[in-house]
């Protein structure tokens, strides 16, 4: 397997740049390649992590224990991957050239994974307890349409792609954290060391290639603390002449700094009244009188900051050109568990927030109403919640049962339940993506199993669809 050509960007001073990678930093052997190629396993394990694909209409991925990695594109195709490393055998002569490379399959789970918007196919990953990022690519061989369908009922083939080291980082100790800017121009990520470091993501001429990663931003140390939790913002207001671009960094000690991407500087730190670690944050840009906007000064365009902690803390921060920051409001998740993810509403009424499921005992299924649990029934924990911006009053809750025990009723202990372990707001904006001003809800569970749920205002209910995957369940 010959090596690919350099990315734009590798090669000039204090960039960062995309080479070979030579066993993904502290992961690999020294001298090794990579690809990414056909999983040779199709048995289950646990997920780790699922996202949307943001340039993929109705598109998800999600990671296992194991080391794989499943694609979905529709219900019913999906295809699992796995990367490879290989190593040129000593026996082999010059004029075999990679005639005897092995592969050898890399079972080390994926402790971090971001799809790039804007590069479709192109993954950013960081394995458990790596320093290093490594980026490919997800290449789909579409089969032919069988005489009289429209197309192919069989999943594409997986054809191998090779995987590239992002290097220029200066990072010396593992990454905990990372993002990836919605628009796919921005990269951040943070480290054991409490170092915050950002960049600049840029599609390649060929998009079978991995993007430019230039420009880099290290804040040595800046936390006295792990990085637990980065968020991205990039955006415009052009009615108000705005234009922000910036990077929410929280850590194990509850601190929180933003930074102004484009200057490369610290901006300001949030004194925030978090009792346990960060756990998701999430920013959004609200345009004068939006809903979201301050009640004391609504003219001025703002930031909108959502803090989530692993004690199921939930914080809302308004910030503004020239004023500190601004503590709206804040609450205590019903599950008592970290928060996953955060998101505002598209009219920007609701805060949407996610939890891990909470260490409890479940209730039989015929007194728990899948329905909304609304303001004036008796409360029950959920791990998902909707809270209104007019007045942070809590306005649904609901508990995301696993489908075996929706379907049969089932009483379930703490052992006994399929908890979720992730969740992903849609970041795109288009009908496929929202429903009634919510964005599309994707959770893994546990077993490897994904949902899609769908918020609904007018209805005050979820609508439900299982993901299909090769296999379900460990």
């Amino acid at each position: 397997m010959s090596a690919p050509a350099h990315s734009r960007g590798a090669g000039r001073e204090g960039a960062v740049g995309s080479r070979p990678a030579t066993g993904a930093g502290e992961a690999m052997a020294s001298g090794a390649l990579l690809s990414l190629g056909p999983a040779a396993t199709r048995v289950g394990a646990p997920a780790r992590c699922a996202r949307w694909d943001p340039n993929v209409s109705n598109a998800a991925g999600v990671s296992h224990e194991d080391g794989t990695f499943t694609y979905w594109h529709s219900v019913g195709r999906s295809v699992r991957m796995q990367l490879f490393s290989f190593e040129q055998s000593e026996a082999a002569s010059p004029s075999q050239g990679q005639a005897n490379v092995q592969p050898a399959a890399l079972n080390i789970p994926w402790s971090l994974w971001s799809f790039i918007p804007g590069c479709r196919g192109q993954l950013i990953i960081c394995l458990r307890q790596s320093s290093t990022l490594i980026t490919t690519r997800i290449a789909l061989q579409e089969l032919p349409p069988i005489d009289g369908e429209p197309g192919s009922r069989f999943p594409p083939v997986v054809t191998s792609s090779t995987v590239q080291e992002v290097t220029g980082l200066q990072n010396s100790t593992a990454i905990t954290a990372l993002g990836i800017s919605s628009c796919g121009s921005f990269g951040a990520l943070g480290s054991l060391d409490g170092t915050v470091s950002f960049w600049s993501i840029a599609p390649n001429v060929d998009p079978a290639l991995a993007p430019a990663h230039s420009s880099p931003s290290v804040h040595q140390s800046v936390h006295k603390a792990p990085v637990t939790a980065v968020g991205l913002l990039t955006g415009e207001l052009q009615d108000a002449g705005v234009q922000t671009a910036l990077c929410a960094s929280g850590a194990a000690d509850q601190s929180v700094f933003i930074f102004d991407l484009h200057a490369q500087t610290r901006l300001m730190s949030l004194l925030t009244p978090a009792g346990a670690p960060v756990s998701a944050l999430s920013l959004s840009l609200i345009p004068p009188y939006g809903i979201a906007a301050p009640a004391d000064d609504p003219g001025e365009p703002t930031v909108f900051v959502l803090l989530g902690a692993s004690d199921g803390g939930v914080q809302a921060w308004s910030l503004r050109r020239g004023h500190d920051a601004q503590l709206r409001s804040t609450w205590l998740h019903s599950q008592k568990a970290p928060i996953l993810a955060l998101a505002l509403s598209e009219d920007g009424c609701s805060v949407l927030s996610v939890a891990e499921t909470g260490p409890h005992d479940l209730e039989p299924f015929s007194a728990i109403s899948p329905s909304w649990v609304v303001p004036g029934s008796e409360p029950l924990s959920g791990e998902l919640e909707v809270h209104s911006v007019r007045d942070w009053s809590l306005q649904k809750r609901r508990r995301i049962m696993s489908r075996d025990i929706q379907e049969n009723g089932l009483r379930a202990s703490t052992g006994d339940v399929d908890p979720i372990v992730s969740a992903d707001f849609h970041s795109r904006t288009e009908s496929s993506c929202i429903v009634d001003g919510f964005p599309r809800l994707l959770l893994s569970r546990c077993s490897g199993i994904i949902h899609r749920w769908d918020v609904s205002e007018t209805t005050r209910t979820v609508s439900y669809t299982h993901l299909t995957l090769p296999t379900k369940r460990i």
